[in-house]
């Protein structure tokens, strides 16, 4: 309201106030307003930055969750590698010692027939038998009755070399030009992977799972 009794010059000084306290209040609501938006924008930049790293964090945690479940898998496998093989070998060294103990098998069956098949499997009827004579000992006076019997070829002639180690079974002909190692660790070493693999599943070694049953 404009005072009647004013001096001129102070009704033009209040409007130019009240135009600047018009103007001043215009521009600190557009002040608040460029505020608000401002930090509302700040706020859903940081929100969108937050999922943005949450889901990077989730896809990378996924990742190495999928690789670790991808090696479980072949670490299982492993493992039970590992425990097949100390298995087989623990059943290999049985039979090692078993066969230097002479125990657990039947010595003159088994040494006959270990020179039967050598013999079997070499032309000729001109042999030497090398064997150690604590072994010869063991088998008897008969071990080339019985050889010759189980051959049918009466006419074999083996002879016998005795100053070799314990358990050694050679066959050779007198020249030496063809020789069959017989011994039975030498043909456990050869039979051993056959061995091994009807062993394993067998038991269920390599598997992990119930021994097959003997039919």
């Amino acid at each position: 309201m404009i005072d009647a009794d004013a001096a001129p010059q102070d009704i033009l000084c209040d409007e130019i106030l009240a135009d600047a306290r018009r103007q001043s209040e215009r521009a600190l609501q557009r002040a608040r307003a460029e505020a608000k938006a401002i930090l509302a924008k700040a706020a859903a930049d940081v929100e969108q930055e937050r999922q943005s790293k949450l889901a990077t964090a989730k896809a990378e945690a996924q990742r190495r969750r999928n690789r670790i479940l991808a090696t479980v898998p072949v670490e299982i496998a492993r493992l039970r590698a590992e425990r097949s093989e100390r298995e087989l070998r623990s059943v290999y060294s049985d039979a090692l010692a078993q066969l230097h103990d002479r125990e657990g098998f039947d010595i003159h069956e088994t040494y006959a027939g270990l020179i039967v098949r050598a013999l079997q499997a070499m032309p000729g009827d001109r042999f030497v038998l090398e064997i150690a004579e604590a072994d010869l000992r063991l088998l008897g006076d008969d071990l080339l009755v019985l050889i010759r019997e189980r051959l049918n070829r009466p006419e074999i002639e083996v002879a016998i070399e005795s100053a070799v180690d314990d358990g050694t079974l050679i066959i050779r002909d007198p020249d030496g030009r063809r020789i069959w190692d017989n011994s039975p660790t030498a043909r456990l070493q050869r039979m051993w992977p056959a061995l091994r693999s009807e062993i394993a599943l067998r038991t269920g070694i390599a598997s992990g799972q119930e021994p097959t049953p003997t039919p």
